[in-house]
């Protein structure tokens, strides 16, 4: 079976108050690209605290910012998306506290691109399941014989970086998803 393909829009400097509204404007435009009808995109959060639209169940998109960068992931069906500025860490306790030890080893050898993939696939991993920080990382690895993982739990993995020192993971239902990118709507 064909999957739609994923959009991943940018904007810079989106504010948390024009964050929905930029997200719903890019929903209308995936929604435009792909002859689908919008309908309500009223827009709801589950008790973990994440938006949803109600009357478009179909409809998957998550929302990542780092420093000025944002990012929007809509697909058809649940999607994960999560953006991370790769910047100088002081000292190993996060990765002691939060990755497992297979994960731990990998940001070591592979230094902070390395420590902001494994981040940026556990905050996906866990938006793509609804869950948010609410989900404990240090419970699951995406890091398996020495690489970071494809698939974890039928949630499929891609990794890029869209911007030098960005690292970038998006989680779908399905692998190898076709991905798009484009400059965000403006806000409606």
């Amino acid at each position: 079976m064909e999957h739609l393909p994923v959009i991943i829009y940018t904007s810079r400097n989106v504010s948390r108050e024009g964050s929905r509204p930029l997200a719903v404007s890019c929903v209308r435009s995936y929604c435009s690209e792909f002859d689908i009808s919008p309908g309500n995109l009223e827009l709801s959060t589950t008790k973990k605290g994440k938006p949803y639209f109600p009357f478009h169940s179909s409809l998957g998109f998550s929302i990542s910012h780092s420093e000025t960068l944002w990012v929007c992931a809509v697909s058809i069906g649940a999607v994960g998306i999560d953006v991370q500025r790769q910047k100088t860490l002081r000292g190993n306790g996060i990765s002691q506290r939060f990755f497992s030890c297979e994960e731990q080893k990998f940001a070591e050898f592979h230094g902070l691109n390395g420590f902001f993939q494994i981040w940026a696939a556990k905050e996906a991993y866990t938006k793509y399941l609804g869950l948010g920080l609410s989900y404990p990382f240090s419970s699951f690895s995406t890091v398996k014989n020495g690489s970071m993982t494809a698939e974890l739990d039928g949630c499929f993995f891609s990794y890029f970086s869209i911007e030098p020192s960005y690292s970038l993971c998006l989680c779908t239902s399905f692998p190898n998803p076709k991905i798009y990118i484009r400059t965000a709507p403006p806000a409606d």
